[in-house]
């Protein structure tokens, strides 16, 4: 099963659909704006697809939503998004994913110099090919200054990071790593955007 936490706050907002049938019911009207939620699960439980599903409804309602892919290239999102019949072309992400694919040992470049938002539809349909000059690096700390850049030239109303869990395993840890962790869920809350956290 899937489980959705909140990251709590003291002001209660009027609250905006999850785009998901009966979860809104079960949730006395969906998810209250603002704050952070955490959808967790174990792998093949729906959390990637629950969470396309709150951004299309985002979407559906005129608002910018931004999906950051750590897990999985946009390619292959919307391979698998296809079989729902979903039109995901107006969710803009950010492919984090990193460059496993090729291993160097010549300095590694900050993923936010080499990438951008796109949106899905504009998304290649290839498999993304490991830059030649050195691969990626995708640290909470990239993250954080995307989504500041962005969030200057956006307003996104609805984000998603899927997974948690995979950038905690790509950045070096140290004594500090629970602090890094906390400054980065509150920089979300800072934001005042709705997001949505995949944890396995």
């Amino acid at each position: 099963p899937i489980l959705l936490a909140v990251q709590r706050h003291t002001m209660i907002k009027e609250k905006i659909k999850t785009g998901v049938p009966g979860l809104d019911d079960m949730l006395d009207g969906g998810l209250i704006p603002g704050r952070s939620y955490v959808v967790s699960g174990t792998s093949g439980t729906g959390k990637t697809t629950v969470s396309m599903q709150f951004l299309l409804e985002g979407a559906r309602t005129g608002e910018r939503v931004l999906y950051i892919s750590l897990d999985e290239p946009p390619n292959e999102i919307k391979q698998n998004m296809r079989s729902f019949g979903w039109d995901i072309g107006q969710v803009q992400v950010f492919d984090a994913t990193p460059d496993i694919l090729n291993y160097d040992k010549t300095p590694v470049r900050d993923v936010s110099t080499e990438r951008r938002v796109v949106y899905l539809r504009d998304a290649s349909d290839e498999m993304r090919i490991t830059s030649e000059r050195s691969p990626a690096d995708m640290t909470i700390n990239t993250i954080q200054e995307a989504l500041k850049q962005e969030m200057k030239v956006r307003k996104y109303s609805r984000i998603v990071i899927d997974s948690l869990t995979s950038l905690r395993y790509f950045y070096i840890k140290t004594s500090e790593e629970d602090t890094t962790m906390m400054s980065f869920l509150r920089l979300l809350s800072d934001l005042g955007t709705t997001c949505l956290l995949t944890v396995q």
